[in-house]
């Protein structure tokens, strides 16, 4: 158990800072997506790792983890978590070789500007291998940007929304960032948390979850 001080949070009406990190369980549920077939000692990438959530559940999976981040405070707790290890790094500029990565697990903060995010989803692309499966946490307003980044501003060919049972509640056979919280038959889903699954035109996946709130 590791407590990483200075992750990114804000401040109350009081002025007392809070901190903020993922779930453990979304975590285990972004390295699952982001490794189907979670063959141990494949290579995972965080390039937002923050307090270092994502890494020890794909550390736990059996998975060899790389992370990145920008707070050169959390550096030290990160380096002891991950097998290969962490750098602190620009996630516009990750200093990875092309194709290096055998998927990549992330939540970038909620606040990051749209055009840094489409950056990070750009050096993303270069540095996952061919077919590389990619899990992202996103907030509801970068979703597009995150899809359009990483399907390098092309249509998607396939989309799966699936709730948490794993039924499939929406497909589209050719996506173009116009689901709205309803099903295959135009219902409004209920208030709940829903995975989703996309496969671009360059072979690569993406995945993560939305929680739908009315």
């Amino acid at each position: 158990r590791r407590m990483v001080v200075g992750y990114r949070g804000g401040y109350d009406l009081s002025g007392r800072f809070w901190a903020r990190s993922l779930a453990p369980e979304d975590a285990f549920v972004l390295v699952n997506l982001s490794s189907p077939s979670m063959n141990r000692g494949l290579t995972l990438l965080d390039p937002f790792a923050g307090s270092g959530t994502i890494v020890l559940a794909a550390e736990a999976a059996g998975m060899a983890t790389m992370s990145g981040d920008f707070d050169p405070i959390i550096g030290h707790g990160l380096a002891q978590s991950t097998s290969i290890g962490h750098c602190q790094s620009d996630a516009t500029q990750l200093p990875y070789a092309d194709g290096s990565v055998d998927g990549v697990a992330t939540e970038p903060p909620f606040d990051l500007d749209n055009r840094v995010l489409a950056l990070a989803c750009s050096e993303i692309l270069r540095v996952t291998k061919p077919g590389a499966h990619v899990s992202v946490c996103c907030a509801i307003p970068q979703r597009d940007v995150v899809v359009d980044a990483l399907s390098r501003g092309g249509r998607i060919p396939g989309v799966w929304q699936f709730d948490r049972r794993g039924m499939q509640v929406f497909r589209s056979a050719n996506y173009d960032n116009d689901w709205n919280g309803l099903d295959d038959n135009g219902k409004e889903l209920p208030e709940d948390t829903y995975f989703w699954v996309l496969r671009s035109a360059n072979g690569k996946s993406l995945s993560g979850f939305v929680v739908i709130r009315r």
